[in-house]
């Protein structure tokens, strides 16, 4: 492979950031109740609609799939002994209750991946969560509407190049990891395992903030980059992240 210059990767890795950017839209997904709703003066209803704040983007990130095949949804109102509902396994997103009592209500939403037997990656798991409080009053329609978000916590990310041994005179790795909406990238640094064939550099972290990361890798030969790339990475809560780079 051919030794590139810094600025020549420099307009690489930004096309590349272009690229990833324009693929990281969120998905928003409004499930609309379209029946007419019209409560009695001593009645009340509420409409439940959901929405995914789950961004969809080419990614390193852990096996499990992130897509949400499902929802439980549950109410707790003013006296939560009495004042409660639940819906398991609610897939259209949106959900209509009639005759609560009014007061303040809390709603809970938890998305769950797709349940799907034998398969480890789509096991019916909690990925998102989502949460709001409304008020409930007699002869009104009250609209909740909830984003679901990933779950909050920390998660592994494990990275690892390698490289057949004398391919690239004197290596070595610099990387940086730059929070999805931050201008702060947090610097990796690679422990090296020369002089084993391939030689090999590795990086594990095991206590990251779940959400999105920008990773920029580059491969250096004496001061040269000789490759480079840049990955958007998602870290979930709970679960570990890996990528092995190898370079013949």
């Amino acid at each position: 492979m051919a030794r590139a210059t810094r600025w020549k990767w420099k307009i690489f890795l930004a096309v590349l950031l272009m690229e990833f950017l324009a693929g990281c839209e969120f998905l928003q997904q409004e499930f609309i109740y379209n029946e007419e709703i019209l409560p009695e003066p001593d009645k009340s209803v509420l409409i439940i609609q959901l929405s995914s704040g789950i961004r969809s983007a080419k990614t390193i990130q852990p096996p499990i799939v992130m897509d949400i095949g499902s929802f439980d949804i549950y109410g707790e109102g003013p006296d939560p002994e009495v004042d409660q509902f639940q819906e398991l396994g609610n897939t259209t997103g949106s959900m209509r209750m009639d005759d609560l009592a009014p007061g303040s209500w809390n709603i809970r939403v938890d998305a769950r991946n797709p349940d799907i037997e034998n398969d480890p990656t789509r096991n019916g798991t909690i990925i998102g969560h989502g949460e709001t409080t409304v008020e409930i009053s007699l002869g009104f329609v009250t609209n909740a509407v909830i984003e679901i978000t990933p779950l909050s916590g920390t998660g592994e990310l494990h990275l690892a190049l390698q490289l057949t041994k004398g391919s690239v005179p004197g290596p070595s790795v610099t990387a940086t990891l730059t929070p999805y909406g931050s201008a702060t990238s947090i610097p990796l640094t690679f422990d090296g395992h020369p002089p084993g064939n391939p030689e090999e550099f590795t990086y594990s972290n095991a206590n990251l903030e779940a959400g999105y990361y920008t990773l920029i890798l580059h491969l250096l030969s004496g001061d040269t980059v000789y490759w480079g790339t840049l990955e958007a990475v998602r870290i979930v809560a709970g679960e570990i992240t890996t990528q092995t780079y190898i370079l013949n």
